[in-house]
Parts: C-alpha cells; structure tokens; sequence
C-alpha cells in the first residue's frame, strides 16, 4: 500500500507514537506523501519542493510517513468520527488520492472522508464521491487574483474558480470548503468580498493563519484581531447576512 504522511496528533491517537494530548483529535488527518515535496511553487508552503524545509512540516503540524496498512486497521477503533486527506502535486498524484481511497474502503473502513485537492477533471470528482468522499476542499488560499500570481500558485485563478463551482454541482451545496490563508497581504473588503462570493455560490470557507518560518522557528504571521475579525464575517455570510449588512460603510 502507499506510504502517507500523518499528523503527529492522529498518530498519537491511534497509539503509534507517545505523546501527551489534552484534547484528542476526532479527526485522522493524512497527506500524501513525496521525500521531495510538492511540485507547486506556491511561496508560503514547506511543502513546496524549491524551499529548503524539512518535508515533514505543513504549516506548524508535523507529519510523519507511514505505510497506510501499519494504520488502516486502527482507524475504526481510535474513535476517529471523520479522515481528512489532503494531496500535493506529483507526477499521478490523483490517481494515487483514489486508490489510498479505495484501500481504506477495501478494508472496511467506513468512516466519512473529506479529501482536498487542486483542480482535476470533473470525471476524478465523480470518481471521489462514488468512493464515499462527501466533502472537498480546494486549497485557493490567496484572496485576489494578484496575490494568486506573487505567490506563485498553479494552474490560473480562473481555473480554480471554474473548479470551485464543479465541486458544488458534484458534492452539493456547501460541501465544498474552500481554503484561504489570512495575512498574504490582502485587505480586509478583498477576502470579505471572495467569501461573499463563495457563500453565494454555495460554497464554504475554510480559513487558515499564514505561518511563517524563520530561522526553524514556526510562528503565526497575521495580526490575532484581524483574523478573529474575518472568522466572524465568515460566520455571519453563512447565516444569511449580504456582505453590505455585514460591513456597512466599510464595504468599497
């Protein structure tokens, strides 16, 4: 079977290394694995393979690689209520997503899986929720169309667009989460007005603080306030409110 990467608090959950845990995790968090890192060239990522960090950091989890049958059988008895898999870009990477997918399958596992990955063929979405994949997540992660290019993110803000909207019409409404990284250097009405947009079209959104790395020193980049300020604008398009309630004079 594949080897993957797992985070060290799902590892720890199912008992393979020993580390003290105050909350565990209810989620089995896995991502596909290359010694070498992700051929995407996107600039913040340690995944990235022209940035010389150690493969086993994304964002300030560390991940361990593991062969999936030393796990597969321990999934259903660590109390996990979900597996989440995010995938990088490798030569064939999609076609390895699926068959770590039916091998999980294939043992039994019937846990729910969510999987995120970068835009595919609408044939690979089908493919993933025949397999029993019932939420996606598309990792957009810049907030405009200019902080897409500076950051050096594959294929082309259209196409991401175009597949963020293939994920509605194959998984459904709200089911697909789409990521975005706070602190690129976007302003407030830019991602306010990307989210609204999203909300409006049926997706999700799944935010995330720019990490950055210095020196080995893994620290959270963006201002706390101003990420709490874009968590309760998410919260409250997702009740329903327009974008215009929300943010009144503040909306350009």
């Amino acid at each position: 079977m594949a080897i993957v990467r797992v985070s060290i608090g799902s590892l720890a959950s199912m008992g393979i290394i020993n580390i003290r845990q105050k909350y565990k995790p209810t989620t089995l968090y896995m991502l596909q694995y290359s010694m070498e890192g992700c051929l995407a060239g996107c600039k913040y990522c340690f995944q990235n393979k022209s940035l010389n960090i150690d493969k086993k950091y994304l964002s300030r989890i560390t991940w361990y690689p593991i062969e999936l049958g030393e796990i597969i059988d321990k999934i259903e008895n660590s109390g996990f209520k979900r597996i989440c898999i995010q995938s990088i870009i490798k030569k064939g990477f999609i076609q390895e997503l699926i068959k770590i997918i039916q091998g999980i399958r294939e043992h039994g596992v019937k846990t729910p899986i969510s999987t995120s990955v970068n835009p595919v063929h609408r044939v690979y979405l089908e493919e993933l929720k025949n397999l029993g994949v019932d939420y996606l997540g598309v990792g957009l992660d810049a907030a405009t169309p200019e902080l897409f290019t500076k950051y050096s993110k594959p294929y082309s803000w259209r196409a991401y667009m175009d597949f963020i909207n293939t994920g509605v019409e194959v998984f459904g409404w709200r089911k697909v989460y789409v990521h975005l990284i706070t602190g690129l250097g976007e302003d407030l009405t830019s991602i306010a007005s990307l989210m609204s947009s999203i909300v409006e079209n049926g997706g999700d959104i799944a935010l995330f603080p720019y990490v950055k790395e210095v020196k080995g020193v893994y620290t959270v980049n963006v201002d706390i306030y101003y990420y709490r300020l874009i968590q309760i604008i998410r919260y409250l398009l997702l009740q329903g409110y327009r974008l215009k309630e929300i943010m009144g004079s503040g909306l350009n």
